[in-house]
């Protein structure tokens, strides 16, 4: 029996049962959207947006987008108001303007200036590329960083980058090395001057065959961390160097060393460093049954034991996927990932402390809009305080939309979406990213419009939309036994108070399929007529011809000036049984 379920009526013999699984009332949400990308009229199928903020608030904003001629980078200001202030092209090197630029990353020195990273394609192979702007979008400077080799057609892609305080960068990113993939590391000083490339994937067990997928992480000295996955002869495992600031590398250790999954494949691994220049990995890997959460911790360049901290009841033994990692200031891990826990694809949490002792692990992904469907790819940051904050895009049964969770003190807040945006409130959102400042969330993703993809963010400094553009909240949604057996009651509350403070005109309902607005079977006001900015309203649902198990229903209101609110869910399930 689900958390929440009561039994509500018995009849004879072999009758219904309806079981409630109440949704909870949604969450007035701090966020609303703005399109970044809408500046260029001409962009389509922008994708892949990465976000940063500086110590003033003012965020940071990159993407790729088509424009007429080819694939560009686009750097997007938004204030801490959020006023978008400036979008501007900055993959304007004079050797591929005309040419795909793909996978943009961004990081912001405390001053507000940029430094963003990317690869492009041309007929002659992929090159990495980084650029600079200052406070104001002026951009500085584009330079190519990846070296090409005499006789050697090019084949750089997937940077990384992180800054320090005093506005050095450094990148590392997969490339060509000769007849496999290696890894390579650039430091660019603060003046933009570059410095050597250098390969780093130089563990003499994989030296000479491929490496993928770097991921940095630079402490306040301007020491560099980087973690990646290769092959080793056997399988493929997680490598770790340290380069300090000068550019001299220490060892590459091997850190993939559990005993369930030392001769089975590691992807993906993910970097954070504390303030005492430790730093924290996580990855996924084989361990002969499914795919688990791996967490190790290296501290002065020597690696810990590693820990297995996929432990969630529902999923031991399904696979989990594509962990993240954020640290607070006392070396506290965070985590999260999404994994199968038998029905469908769910976000967890965990933290770990810097001694490797781990907290429960839980399931986040509790929403009442999706819980019963996919949720993928989670990112994570963390404040000042040890708080954490979550998100993720998963489907609400009409489309994929964006999740925010806080998690404080192992305590979750139910998720709530973020993606609310009129424009595509029912169309598809997809990887999110995010960043903190004071607490407070940055989010950005890439979501269809009904003619393309475009860019979407959404921050604290940004009003919220209090127009008659947004339609009435339902809360208060519940459904319950009614004094016949064939039928339930289902009952909401409807406002406008703070959507703009119009008279309710109607509410409706759909039963398991969510259909078009204003085609749902209607509802009644409670008191009789729709006179007012809050209504109570219900509806007789007859369940006769229904199927046994889980039912949802989703309702909303329209407000007098025509605007439909978002839809609230509740579920509930219908079980025969007999008396003897």
């Amino acid at each position: 029996m689900f958390k929440g379920e009561q039994k509500i009526r018995k009849i004879n013999t072999l009758t219904l049962t309806v079981l409630l699984l109440l949704a909870a009332a949604p969450v007035k949400s701090p966020f609303s959207a703005v399109k970044v990308s809408a500046e260029f009229d001409a962009l389509e199928d922008n994708e892949s947006p990465d976000i940063a903020v500086d110590g003033k608030g003012n965020s940071f904003i990159v993407w790729s987008g088509t424009s007429e001629d080819d694939q560009g980078i686009f750097w997007a200001r938004v204030s801490e108001d959020g006023i978008i202030e400036k979008v501007a092209e900055v993959s304007l090197h004079e050797d591929n303007q005309l040419s795909d630029d793909y996978n943009p990353q961004i990081a912001v020195d405390s001053e507000g200036n940029s430094y963003v990273v990317w690869y492009g394609v041309t007929r002659n192979g992929s090159t990495i590329y980084w650029a600079r702007t200052d406070p104001s979008g002026v951009l500085e400077d584009v330079q190519e960083i990846s070296a090409e080799k005499p006789g050697e057609r090019p084949s750089d892609r997937y940077p990384q980058i992180a800054v320090d305080s005093e506005g050095n960068s450094y990148v590392t990113w997969q490339g060509a090395g000769g007849s496999d993939q290696d890894i390579y590391f650039i430091k660019i000083d603060s003046s933009g001057v570059p410095g050597k490339v250098e390969q780093i994937s130089t563990h003499k067990d994989n030296v000479n065959r491929n490496d993928y997928s770097p991921q940095i992480a630079v402490d306040l000295e301007g020491n560099s961390y980087v973690v990646w996955y290769g092959l080793d002869g056997n399988d493929l495992e997680i490598y770790w160097t340290f380069i300090d600031r000068t550019g001299v590398q220490e060892d590459v250790e091997k850190i993939s060393t559990h005993v369930d999954n030392r001769d089975l494949d590691d992807y993906n691994p993910q970097i954070a460093v504390d303030l005492e220049g430790n730093s924290y990995v996580v990855w996924y890997g084989f361990d002969g049954n499914d795919l688990e959460i791996y967490w190790a911790a290296v501290v002065n360049t020597q690696a810990g034991d590693v820990e297995k901290i996929s432990t969630h009841l529902d999923n031991l033994f399904k696979d989990d996927y594509d962990p993240r990692i954020a640290v607070d200031l006392q070396g506290n891990s965070y985590v999260t990932w999404y994994g199968f826990d038998g029905m469908d694809n769910e976000i967890y949490w965990t933290t770990v402390a810097s001694s490797g002792s781990q907290e429960t692990t839980l399931k986040i992904s509790i929403s009442p809009y999706n819980k019963v469907w996919d949720d993928y790819n989670p990112q994570i940051a963390v404040d000042s305080e040890g708080n954490s904050y979550v998100v993720w895009y998963g489907f609400d049964g009409t489309d994929y939309e964006i999740f925010w969770a806080e998690m404080t003190d192992s305590s979750l807040m139910i998720p709530q979406i973020v993606s609310l945006h009129g424009d595509n409130e029912y169309h598809n959102d997809y990887d999110p990213e995010i960043a903190l400042y004071n607490g407070d969330s940055y989010v950005v993703w890439y979501g269809f419009d009904g003619t393309d993809n475009h860019i979407y963010c959404s921050l604290p400094g940004i009003a919220a939309v209090s127009s008659e553009a947004t339609g009435p909240v339902t809360s208060q949604l519940f459904v319950e036994a009614d004094q016949f057996p064939q039928t339930v009651v289902l009952k909401a509350v409807v406002s406008d108070e703070d959507r703009g403070g119009s008279i309710i005109r109607r509410a409706e309902y759909f039963l398991d399929v969510k259909g078009t607005s204003g085609n749902g079977t209607p509802m009644t006001a409670v008191d009789g007529v729709f006179d007012s900015s809050v209504e109570s309203v219900r509806a007789f649902i007859d369940v006769t011809n229904l199927g046994l198990g889980t039912h949802l229903v989703y309702v909303h209101g329209q407000d007098a000036t025509g605007n439909w609110g978002p839809f609230n869910i509740a579920y509930f399930r219908l079980q025969r049984f007999s008396i003897e």
